[in-house]
């Protein structure tokens, strides 16, 4: 099926999301322009009690697309790889990692990811957590859950 599997820690989600890593910020400053320019210059209508509308749908829908038509296509492409969504897996891509570089937030990630790739072509990987840590992290996601929590939570594969 061509199928490969990943295991992503949690709390480590927001660094594999390619929107809010690379483009989303400059995508919404965009639509914020847009209805800024409206509010300046638009036409506006009003409710019978006097508040104004929103801009018509049409209107909306065509911010969207002109801003999606501004982002740099190789942002696009470009934010897949430094999340790691769609890297080489021959390691030759690894570079890109956005989440990797020194002045990000896991620079020893290169290190562990190398390390951790080593033991799994030596066979030496271990999947099987001990029964108190799984009782900890079920402890730590019935907590999240209960509280509204949206953390993301780790995939266990035993």
């Amino acid at each position: 099926m061509k199928v490969d599997m990943a295991v992503i820690p949690g709390g480590c989600m927001k660094f594999m999301q390619a929107p809010d890593v690379s483009w989303n910020k400059p995508f919404k400053q965009k639509i914020e322009e847009y209805y800024n320019e409206w509010l300046l210059n638009g036409e506006m209508a009003y409710t019978l009690a006097g508040n104004m509308r929103a801009p018509p749908m049409e209107t909306y829908l065509q911010w969207v697309v002109d801003a999606w038509n501004l982002l740099p296509t190789d942002l696009i492409k470009n934010s897949f790889k430094c999340c790691s969504v769609s890297n080489a897996t021959d390691d030759s891509e690894d570079h890109l990692i956005h989440v990797f570089k020194q002045d990000c937030s896991c620079p020893e990630g290169m290190v562990l990811l190398t390390e951790a790739m080593k033991k799994m072509e030596e066979g030496n990987i271990v999947f099987v957590e001990e029964e108190e840590e799984k009782e900890e992290e079920e402890d730590d996601l019935n907590q999240n859950i209960d509280n509204g929590d949206d953390n993301d939570y780790s995939i266990e594969l035993y």
